[in-house]
């Protein structure tokens, strides 16, 4: 496992705090496109996205090859009322919930790491291949999130 794997899945808990002090407010339930998460909504699918990962994760290390369904991303937003939900207290969740996602890896052997689950839409995913996306996850939603910063513009025709 790259040795940066980790070491960047723990420092995006502190990118999110800062995206959210920069993104107004007022943009937080805000979509900039059809179908996509609010900033509030973001924040929320993260925290909620870490024990999940925690779960398949024990799951490939009690059973090689355990059967992991696939989960709808939107109807979780939906069921726990993401559209309402408090930043601050999500920020904080995410914090948590991704250090012990990482403290949980850090703990494995690598011969653990190679462990896999069997995704129902994705096939057999390597524990390594799960630590190993982590950041690239969230690098997906920085670059959403980070698009809320831009300045707006006004055509004047």
């Amino acid at each position: 496992m790259n040795a940066y794997a980790l070491k960047s899945a723990e420092l995006t808990a502190n990118i999110f705090d800062r995206l959210f002090r920069q993104i107004p407010q007022a943009q937080w339930d805000t979509p900039l496109e059809e179908g996509r998460f609010t900033p509030r909504e973001v924040i929320c699918h993260l925290a909620d996205w870490e024990p999940i990962f925690c779960a398949r994760i024990a799951a490939a290390i009690q059973a090689d090859l355990a059967p992991m369904p696939d989960i709808d991303e939107g109807q979780i937003a939906i069921d726990h009322d993401y559209a309402h939900s408090n930043i601050p207290e999500q920020l904080k969740l995410f914090r948590e919930r991704r250090a012990r996602t990482v403290q949980m890896i850090r703990e494995l052997t690598p011969e653990q790491l190679e462990l896999r689950y069997d995704h129902s839409t994705r096939g057999p995913i390597k524990i390594a291949d799960v630590a190993n996306m982590l950041g690239h996850h969230d690098v997906y939603h920085i670059e959403q999130l980070s698009a809320y910063l831009e300045p707006k513009i006004v055509g004047t025709w």
